[in-house]
């Protein structure tokens, strides 16, 4: 459905001097993935992460120099391999050569091939077994992808005889002909496609020697009988593909998340989220669970704080589609609550308790988007994504001397990960109505262990010094589930796939983490300087699946079922640094004015698909004050960030220039704190 879009698209982009170069190498990639047996699937994300280019440029550079998407590209080349087998009889039947390349669908692979080469596979095959001499190929890829584009499947004819691509197999019909003698002059030497095809002519003649022999007749012959009986048999009812489980289809479309996995963009406490949570050097109170737990040395009597991000509203840019919801949420977001127990609870000289409940990351987005491209033509989108990570924690905190301390915690991180998504279009004219529709339901939940241990140093009275590590979390539980439903309703027939598992499997690794602060204080007025610190993974499978699921497609004129196995989701995080920086300047004796900013990068690789690369930059700034026993504060704050690509996903070729995703958040802090 959406490769009719692409057909009425017209891409308004200046040539680039460097897409020619980049279409040839995901051309050459490729054909070796079709050479190499044990290669991944040939999908756009894979290209991307081996080729060490982004998603977006792989897409301009094919819509540019081949006019055509990845997905055609690779059907191309398929078809080419395919192609080839029936030439040289390397195959028995159609329906194996077809099959072995990667098309599990015999009616559309039949509509493909005649469209690609002017002719029926099983005309090549009769071909192929009465020919004596070769032909060679004397068009391009590039003519081909034009040719098979230049009108709407309905309306397309086959190719004159002299525009058929295809390895030994194109050109005018002469008998008495033979090849030329000089293969290079004959095929363009861009063409890497048409190159394959004329290397391997050679070693094909000695093959079509022997279809010669009266063995092979035979062969040929009882083949021909298999293949009538096998036929008839299939049109008294309904026919099933293979029984061998196949990978997952390349053309099914998941709808994308807007997940975010970011590390540092919530920081509770009074003072402390004000200032852009720079607080590793000088943290006191109860937010010290959180910041550095040595800080909880210095309290004396019990003290309880709780504080809230506020509310948090968060407007979405640059996704891709023509109309997009302005505000993706509003919502309420908890972040902290702490208590450290003081001398009058327990008698200990140097030494402090605390627990605490924080909640280090909050993500909860919705978004809903559409794209009209053309009278009678659509396509809709709509997401919810929830990233939230909550971690319960006990601290210890001990003075080794008034000016040195020594802090360490024990936490408790459980993570969830949850995303419903849907993605629709349809195409109508005068005639026909065709429509297609893919809904996700994916989520997750692992509950790990990890170690912190922290120190602060106050070298004077206006320098201190703070350093906390966070060791990689280990699990103890986790759960997946993942559903995945998709409809089309073509002008040939229509095609379903479904995917459930309730118990898939999941999981989420937490790195190391490290963080740095120097505070200077010159009496009223204060700042500190943080840097923090985050370790990258390997590449792992986030959800995965020993279940299978399936595909009926009735575009060849009766129900054909497949098995195909899920591909799992992989996901590598990244290296990253991160900073705060906060000053405050006390206004009186009970108020205090504060401001801050930091970083948040994002540590998604860029060829991961599962979540948003999105980095951010944020400023807060407000007044706290004190009241007897209760302490209080409250203040604005605003967030940009800018991802590395939109919403759009790569099968889903959208007219018009390709952007990058913003998002815009506002916030209202507020935060409480009591000493007993």
């Amino acid at each position: 459905m959406f490769a009719l879009m692409a057909d009425a698209a017209v891409f308004l982009r200046g040539p680039h001097p460097r897409r020619r170069e980049l279409a040839v190498s995901v051309e050459e990639w490729l054909w070796r993935q079709l050479d190499d047996p044990f290669a991944q699937p040939m999908t756009l994300e894979a290209a991307a992460r081996d080729l060490d280019i982004s998603v977006r440029s792989i897409q301009l550079a094919m819509e540019e120099h081949f006019g055509l998407s990845f997905v055609r590209l690779e059907r191309l080349v398929r078809l080419h391999q395919v192609h080839g087998a029936l030439v040289q009889g390397a195959v028995t039947s159609i329906s194996e050569a077809a099959t072995r390349h990667g098309f599990w669908h015999l009616g559309r692979f039949s509509r493909y091939y005649r469209e690609v080469f002017g002719r029926r596979s099983s005309r090549t095959v009769r071909r192929a077994r009465t020919s004596r001499r070769w032909r060679l190929p004397r068009a391009d890829l590039d003519a081909a992808a034009r040719s098979t584009r230049s009108a709407p499947p309905a309306d397309r004819r086959p190719l004159p005889l002299t525009q058929r691509v295809g390895p030994c197999a194109v050109g005018p019909i002469a008998d008495g002909g033979e090849p030329p003698k000089d293969l290079d002059a004959s095929v363009g030497s861009s063409d890497l496609v048409t190159r394959k095809a004329v290397a391997g002519c050679d070693g094909r003649r000695e093959s079509m020697k022997q279809l010669q022999s009266p063995l092979s007749w035979w062969l040929r012959s009882t083949r021909v009988v298999c293949l009538a009986i096998l036929l008839s048999a299939r049109l008294g009812g309904t026919a099933h593909a293979q029984e061998q489980v196949q990978p997952q289809p390349p053309d099914l479309i998941i709808p994308p998340t807007l997940l975010l996995p970011n590390y540092d963009r919530i920081y509770p406490g009074l003072t402390e989220s004000l200032e852009g949570g720079a607080y590793i050097a000088r943290a006191r109170s109860a937010p010290a669970l959180f910041y550095n737990p040595a800080g909880i040395a210095t309290v004396e009597r019990t003290v309880l704080n709780a504080s809230a991000q506020g509310y948090e509203a968060t407007v979405l840019g640059g996704s891709g589609f023509a109309h997009t919801s302005p505000i993706s949420s509003f919502t309420t977001i908890p972040s902290f609550v702490g208590v450290v127990l003081g001398k009058e609870v327990i008698d200990w000289d140097n030494v402090r308790l605390g627990f605490s409940v924080s909640n280090p990351v909050s993500w909860d987005q919705a978004a809903a988007a559409g794209t009209v491209p053309q009278q009678g033509q659509r396509v809709s989108y709509s997401v919810h994504s929830s990233f939230k990570t909550l971690v319960p924690g006990a601290s210890i905190g001990w003075a080794a001397t008034p000016a040195l301390r020594f802090g360490g915690s024990i936490e408790f991180p459980y993570t969830t990960i949850s995303d419903t998504g849907q993605l629709s279009g349809a195409i109508t004219t005068t005639t026909t109505s065709q429509g297609a529709l893919a809904t996700l339901a994916a989520s997750g939940s692992t509950l790990q262990i990890r170690g912190v241990g922290s120190v602060q140093w106050q070298a004077n009275d206006w320098l201190e010094l703070g350093f906390i590590v966070r060791t990689p979390g280990l699990s103890i539980l986790k759960s997946g589930a993942l559903q995945y439903e998709y409809l089309s309703s073509l002008n040939a027939g229509s095609r379903q796939a479904f995917f459930q598992d309730t118990g898939a499997a999941f999981e989420y690794r937490t790195p190391w983490e490290a963080g740095a602060g120097v505070s200077f204080d010159w009496g009223v007025f204060g700042f500190e300087v943080d840097v923090r610190y985050h370790s990258g993974t390997h590449t792992y499978t986030l959800l995965g699946s020993t279940k299978t699921g399936t595909v009926v497609d009735t575009t060849s004129g009766v129900p054909v079922t497949t098995v195909f196995a899920l591909n799992g989701v992989k996901y590598r995080a990244l290296t990253v640094w991160n900073g705060s920086l906060g000053a405050h300047v006390v206004l009186t004796k009970n108020f205090t004015l504060s401001a801050g900013s930091y970083l948040d990068y994002s540590p998604v690789d860029s060829t991961t698909t599962v979540f948003r690369r999105v980095d951010m930059i944020g400023f807060r700034t407000g007044v706290s004050f004190q009241i007897d026993k209760v302490s209080a504060s409250v203040g604005v704050g605003w967030e940009h960030g800018t991802g590395s690509d939109d919403l759009v996903p790569s099968n889903v070729p959208i007219p018009g220039a390709s952007s990058n995703l913003t998002l815009d958040t506002f916030s209202l802090l507020f935060s409480f704190s009591f000493r007993f």
